[in-house]
C-alpha cells in the first residue's frame, strides 16, 4: 500500500500492485504527513492541526482526531505503541498507551519543527532555526 497526504484535503491510498485507490478520506484541511501506525492503522496530519487516525478496513469515518493546536501538522512518526507528532507552533509531542498519554517534547520555542526521527532511545528533531535537537529518553 501506498499512502498519499495530498492538498485538497485528500488522503488516498493505493494498491502498488494493480496500481489502484483502496481508499479516499476527505479531511478538514490539506494533509501535510502521515504514516502506518500498524498492518491497519494509520495517522494522518492536516494544516489546519488535525491528526486523524484512521482504520484501512473501514476508512470513511477516522478512529479518532486528535487536536492540540491549530498550528500545521508537520511531521508523524510511529514510536512505540504510540507516535510522535510535530508542529508549525514548535510543540512536539510523544502520544503513547492506546493514545492516550502525552509527553511533550521542549525546546523549539515557536519555530515550526519540520521533522521527528529516532534511534534507539533518542529522539532527533529538525527546525526552522537551523538547529537538529537531540533527546535521550528514559523508559517511557
Amino acid at each position: 500500500m501506498l499512502l498519499l497526504a495530498q492538498e485538497y484535503k485528500k488522503l488516498q491510498c493505493l494498491e502498488l500492485q494493480s496500481r489502484k485507490p483502496l481508499f479516499l478520506f476527505i479531511g478538514s484541511n490539506a494533509f501535510n504527513c502521515c504514516t502506518f501506525l500498524s498492518e491497519f492503522l494509520l495517522l494522518a496530519g492536516t494544516q489546519d492541526g488535525n491528526i486523524y487516525q484512521l482504520d484501512v478496513r473501514s476508512p470513511r469515518t477516522a478512529v479518532q482526531v486528535i487536536h492540540r493546536s491549530g498550528a500545521p501538522v508537520m511531521s508523524l512518526l510511529s514510536f512505540r505503541n504510540g507516535f510522535i507528532a510535530s508542529q508549525g507552533d514548535g510543540s512536539c509531542f510523544i502520544v503513547q498507551q492506546d493514545l492516550n498519554y502525552m509527553t511533550e517534547i521542549t525546546g523549539a520555542d515557536c519555530d515550526p519543527v519540520y521533522k521527528v526521527a529516532t534511534w534507539e532511545k533518542q529522539i532527533y528533531t529538525c527546525c526552522r532555526d537551523g538547529l537538529v535537537r537531540r533527546y535521550q529518553l528514559s523508559d517511557l
